[in-house]
């Protein structure tokens, strides 16, 4: 009556023992997938953070070259105006030589006269 009832106790512990391994085995599998989903979920945040920095990267050389091309502008508004303030002086200057020029001739005739 030991032997069979030792029997059965050993086969139960052998049951046991297999639910328990195939439950290690699911537990195991478990703990896989949710690797295998926190690794996509971290590959997936960063290709989102490049992207991000990549958008950033754009903002901001689109901003300098903005920058650059205002201040471009200003140079060249600013040569512009000191250009046509030269020209201005200029024209002054010679308008002063021709009156000088009449005084002189007018002068000359009076000398004349």
């Amino acid at each position: 009556a030991a032997e069979p009832a030792a029997a059965e106790a050993a086969a139960r512990s052998s049951a046991l023992a297999a639910q328990w391994a195939a439950l290690e085995r699911e537990r195991e599998a478990a703990l896989e997938v949710g690797r295998e989903a926190l690794r996509a979920e971290a590959a997936a945040n960063e290709v989102e953070q490049m992207a991000r920095l990549a958008e950033l990267d754009a903002a901001w050389r689109q901003l300098h070259a903005e920058r650059l091309d205002a201040a471009r502008e200003e140079q060249r508004r600013a040569r512009a105006a000191a250009a046509a303030r030269a020209e201005s002086e200029r024209a002054a200057i010679r308008a002063q030589r021709r009156q000088l020029e009449q005084q002189r001739a007018a002068l000359a005739l009076q000398r004349c006269a």
